[in-house]
């Protein structure tokens, strides 16, 4: 199965109030670089570990949630700010994207992990996604159900990383998102 190819719209304790600035920061410029229309991102509602934001981009209102590890491990010794973003695309279908914070290793996935289920992601410099429209969903409920995951990287250096989210307010965030962009 060959990889679906990114679009160009967004598909990507209180350690969040330090990195968060840094966060929105960093992804506002990546949504400048990708769109050529100022845009408007609004932080819309916190549940614990996520947050819900929204962003006009071409006359529509494009919902995600984000998220920052609770915990950065690996063999790296200077990195970007990590994140998870998942992205209401329409009715049904939602689109997870992760960043390590380094480009990745060409032609080696990333993942993610919850306990012993592990979802391959395929890489673009230093995003990377779900093979498929299933897999999305299937990391969404797996979201929903468990309390922690992992996302493993390699950047092009060989590095590793492995970076602990914490998945409490997931759910409460991804309804309010839901609800936003219905």
């Amino acid at each position: 199965m060959s990889p679906k190819k990114p679009d160009s719209g967004l598909r990507r304790n209180d350690k969040w109030g330090r990195c968060g600035v840094v966060f929105t920061s960093l992804f506002l410029a990546i949504l400048l670089l990708m769109t050529s229309p100022a845009l408007a991102q609004q932080l819309v509602a916190s549940y614990e570990s996520w947050r819900v934001f929204t962003v006009a981009q071409d006359g529509n209102n494009v919902c995600y949630i984000a998220s920052v590890p609770t915990k950065q491990e690996g063999s790296f010794s200077k990195r970007g700010d990590p994140y998870v973003i998942v992205t209401h695309k329409h009715r049904n279908l939602e689109e997870v994207s992760v960043s390590s914070g380094y480009p990745y290793k060409e032609r080696e996935d990333a993942a993610i992990v919850f306990g012993q289920t592990r979802f391959s992601l395929f890489i673009k410099g230093e995003l990377a996604w779900a093979y498929d429209e299933a897999a999305d969903k299937n990391i969404v409920k797996a979201m929903v159900r468990n309390n922690e995951m992992q996302v493993l990287g390699t950047s092009w250096k060989g590095t590793k990383s492995v970076d602990t989210y914490s998945l409490r307010g997931f759910t409460q965030a991804h309804r309010h998102m839901k609800g936003l962009c219905e």
